[in-house]
């Protein structure tokens, strides 16, 4: 009798086996979509999508797929019985910058039905920190200090205070400024730039804290370009030769020559230059003064035509004292041999 028993329980326990495996799976979530509504904290917020197999056959869920790496999701279990329940948790981070978040997150698993869903995460960051403005593009001149303004509001009307503001430029400088008493949930912050070294551009993302806390309640990004005394047009001269047999028999002057238009930011300054060179041999340099004074040419022109790629510089020197050399690079460029 016993056997007879035991036999019966393994015969019962196959044919269920091949129920399931001859059944249907089907994945029903409790929702698709989750909003948050108004986030005044940047950071991050976390939630869960429930869902559970109402099918009658074994639910196998793929690792979920999200529309930026701003999202990160996992589900669990990913093998569901007929009648369990599962759930799969998200994590979004929130950016720094206002405005409304639309995220998805696709879920595949073996529904023969529903083999993909999608779903939503909504929100809209209001920032308890505002900046105005919250970009700058500003051409700085070397050695002289430039001023800018930035206004920092609270939004939920609580007293402003603000415990640093960090540049990654040493030379870019800030000075936070007390709030008033008839308005203490609005201040101002005075960045003082004072560029030194060569003409160059520039970008960074200045950061306000509050408080003890590690990171950032906002920012703002500052770029732009350090000019000097000297400026020039282009500010790399480049040659594209794509065969160099062709450009030697059609020895165009368009294709082979270059200029450097030159002047002087300075009021009332008369430019000169001289000494031109270039570190290649295959270009000759030519210099063309303005009959004005106010600007010069310098004429660089492919004497030879080389065989493959090159790179070097076009100097010379002027009678500005604060830039008195100045280096153009140059590339050839040959495409074909």
């Amino acid at each position: 009798m016993k056997r007879a028993l035991f036999v019966l329980a393994i015969w019962a326990g196959v044919v269920g086996s091949a129920a399931l495996a001859e059944g249907t799976p089907k994945i029903q979530f409790d929702k698709t979509e989750h909003d948050f509504g108004v986030v005044t904290e940047a950071g991050s917020v976390t939630g869960t999508f429930a869902f559970k197999n109402t099918g009658d056959a074994i639910l196998k869920l793929d690792k979920p797929t999200t529309t930026c790496g701003c999202t990160v999701a996992s589900v669990k279990p990913e093998m569901l019985p007929p009648g369990e329940k599962g759930e799969l948790t998200f994590t979004l981070t929130i950016p720094t910058y206002g405005g409304a978040l639309h995220k998805q997150i696709f879920v595949n698993s073996n529904d023969p039905q529903n083999p993909r869903v999608a779903l939503s995460i909504k929100a809209t960051h209001q920032p308890l920190y505002q900046v105005s403005p919250a970009t700058f593009n500003l051409v700085v001149r070397q050695g002289i200090e430039t001023n800018v303004t930035v206004q920092v509001k609270r939004t939920d009307g609580k007293e402003l205070q603000i415990a640093k503001v960090l540049s990654n430029t040493p030379w870019i400088t800030a000075q936070v400024e007390k709030p008033e008493a008839a308005n203490p949930s609005q201040g101002r912050i005075v960045l003082k730039m004072k560029a030194e070294g060569s003409r160059r551009w520039f970008s960074d993302n200045v950061r306000i804290y509050s408080g003890t806390s590690d990171n950032p309640v906002c920012s703002f990004w500052i770029s732009g370009r350090i000019m000097g005394d000297v400026s020039w047009n282009p500010e790399i001269l480049y040659w594209n030769i794509n065969d160099p047999a062709q450009a030697r028999a059609a020895n165009l002057e368009a294709v082979l020559t270059k200029r450097v238009i030159v002047s002087t930011t300075l009021a009332g300054q008369s430019l000169e230059l001289h000494n031109a060179k270039s570190s290649l041999k295959e270009v000759s340099i030519e210099l063309v003064p303005n009959d004005q004074a106010k600007n010069c040419q310098v004429v660089a022109r492919l004497s030879e035509v080389p065989n493959q790629t090159l790179s070097g510089t076009l100097s010379f020197e002027t009678n500005i004292p604060s830039q008195p050399r100045v280096e153009v690079p140059m590339t050839i460029a040959v495409l074909k041999r």
